[in-house]
């Protein structure tokens, strides 16, 4: 799993804190890096219908499933992620 400042997070991280620095900073200390990782690939598949599915998974690198279960359960329950009629979106418009 990747960190928050690994090199396939590099050039979201650079644009998203350059846009909107404090925004990003909180996310940047609220956040592990697996919940990260698991943010950056929900924002880049939006929107999303199966986050649960092999090939997202694979796709974006996230390790195992329950990993990824855990981190878009965390995602939801602080509002960042939001599931909307079966797709799941990026609740920041900001990010």
């Amino acid at each position: 799993m990747s960190s928050i400042f690994s090199e396939e997070n590099r050039p979201f991280y650079r644009s998203a804190s350059l846009m909107h620095p404090p925004v990003f900073y909180v996310y940047t200390r609220l956040l592990t890096g697996t919940q990260w990782s698991v943010l950056v690939a929900v924002a880049k598949d939006e929107p999303l219908k199966n986050p649960m599915s092999r090939e997202f998974i694979q796709n974006h690198q996230l390790g195992a499933a329950s990993t990824v279960h855990t981190a878009i359960k965390m995602l939801q329950k602080n509002e960042i992620v939001i599931e909307d009629q079966g797709r799941y979106l990026v609740h920041d418009v900001l990010l």
